[in-house]
Formats: C-alpha cells, sequence, structure tokens
C-alpha cells in the first residue's frame, strides 16, 4: 500500500469514526463531529484523488473560505507535527548547498518575510 492510501485510510478512518460518534449525539455536539468528519472526508479525498488544489492555497497562504471546513483536520495535522518535532534530535536546519538551507519538519513558527508573516 502506497503512503498516500495509507493516509487516505488513516484520516478516512477517523472521520468514520466521528460520524458515527456525531451520530450518536445531541446538538450541539453532533454538528461538531460531523464538521470534524467533513474535514477528514475532505483530506482524504485531497489524498485520494491527488487534488492538493481541494486544500485552496493560493500564493503559500489558504484562503480562509477554503480554511474553515478543513480547519480541525489542519489543526490535528498541527498538533502531530509538534508531537513529531517535539520527539526528533539534531539541527532545524541543514544547509544543503551553500546559501540553500532545508528545515527538517513542519514547524510551527512565525517568520517574517517582507512585510507579511507567513506559517512554514
Amino acid at each position: 500500500m502506497t503512503k498516500p492510501m495509507k493516509l487516505v485510510v488513516g484520516i478516512g478512518g477517523a472521520g468514520l469514526v466521528c460520524a458515527g460518534i456525531g451520530l450518536a449525539l445531541e446538538p450541539p455536539w453532533s454538528w461538531l463531529m460531523g464538521w470534524i468528519a467533513l474535514s477528514c472526508f475532505l483530506a482524504a479525498g485531497a489524498y485520494r484523488w491527488n487534488r492538493p488544489d481541494w486544500y485552496g492555497k493560493r500564493g503559500g497562504r489558504l484562503v480562509w473560505w477554503r480554511a474553515l471546513p478543513l480547519l480541525p483536520y489542519l489543526l490535528a495535522f498541527r498538533v502531530s507535527m509538534l508531537i513529531r518535532r517535539s520527539r526528533q534530535h539534531g539541527p532545524d536546519w541543514n544547509e544543503v548547498v551553500p546559501g540553500l538551507w532545508v528545515g527538517r519538519g513542519s514547524m510551527l513558527l512565525c517568520f517574517h518575510r517582507g512585510s507579511s508573516w507567513w506559517w512554514t
């Protein structure tokens, strides 16, 4: 099984679990679980059909109306990257060739670039 398909199964499975829990709960908790399930299904679909444009990134940024349905998935992804990063040891950055630096993973830090802030 390829890595994208493993992601589809894992994220889609999480969506099914959230949908099932949502069916057993009363509003507003059922709505919250439905939102989380929708977020997982959208992310799994983007991996399944190789459609990164579903995330709606333009110029390295997400537009709010595209990010809102995906917010639970994006938050879970950030938390998992924070946990993964806290368990790794070694330098944060490596200079591959003079002037070209590569980071070791997703970070939750902001860097100032010109007049706007961006996430890495």
